[in-house]
């Protein structure tokens, strides 16, 4: 049997008493989480450290798929605004016009227009599901609508982003290294890794390193450990 190293410092890991899934490094401490028997479907995953289920999230998993449902701020474009907008100013702009020095006046009120209204944008909450089976990953919404779909046939890495110190994306790597976001708008970095955990653990992809990838500090001890 091959040795098993740690992910951390590349020491050897040692079973962990009582137990036929966890291994801990003798050197470092760090306890690694390895999946249950593969079935005829499944191969063993590479070890990794095991990242838990947060509150927020609903996870349904078996041997044929996984499926994480969310709640997700969804932002539209506010489409009554926008038409109200341009005719308001359709009408300011004409009207001004025809008047001395109407312009210099129509066009300031324009811009304290567009400013009012674009600050109040369509926030809706909405469910958000990311499916993985054997065959392909997808974003879905309640509403059924598709914003994500590809083979795991093409997939080769999954890693995470950090867009500022309030947003996370979930990115996908392809076999032609060509990137795609999964998941935006994720608030905090213990989301984007679980996602990133559980999709990787399914499809057996090795947990590495993709350029372009800010590392994340590992999560805090949350709840609801699967």
């Amino acid at each position: 049997m091959q040795e098993l190293l740690c992910p951390q410092c590349n020491a050897p890991l040692s079973p962990v008493e009582g137990t036929e899934t966890n291994y801990r490094c003798g050197y470092c401490g760090v306890e690694v989480v390895l999946p249950q028997p593969a079935s005829v479907k499944q191969r063993v995953a590479t070890p990794r450290f095991h990242v838990p289920c947060p509150e927020e999230y609903h996870l349904d998993e078996s041997e044929e798929q996984v499926c994480i449902t969310w709640e997700q701020q969804l932002r539209k474009p506010p489409y009554f605004f926008i038409f109200t907008l341009l005719f308001i100013s359709f009408c300011l702009l004409f009207f001004s016009a025809s008047r001395p020095f109407g312009f210099l006046i129509g066009a300031p009120s324009l811009f304290l227009l567009l400013k009012n209204f674009s600050s109040t944008p369509s926030i809706q909450s909405g469910k958000q599901a990311l499916v993985v089976d054997e065959i392909r990953l997808r974003r879905i919404s309640d509403d059924k609508e598709v914003h994500f779909e590809m083979p795991v046939s093409k997939i080769e890495q999954l890693y995470c982003r950090q867009i500022n110190s309030s947003e996370f994306q979930l990115w996908v790597l392809d076999k032609t290294s060509k990137t795609r976001m999964v998941v935006d708008r994720i608030p905090r970095s213990d989301l984007a890794l679980f996602l990133e955990y559980k999709i990787e653990h399914f499809l057996n992809i090795p947990d590495e390193r993709v350029h372009g990838q800010i590392q994340i500090d590992s999560p805090a001890p949350l709840s609801n450990e699967t």
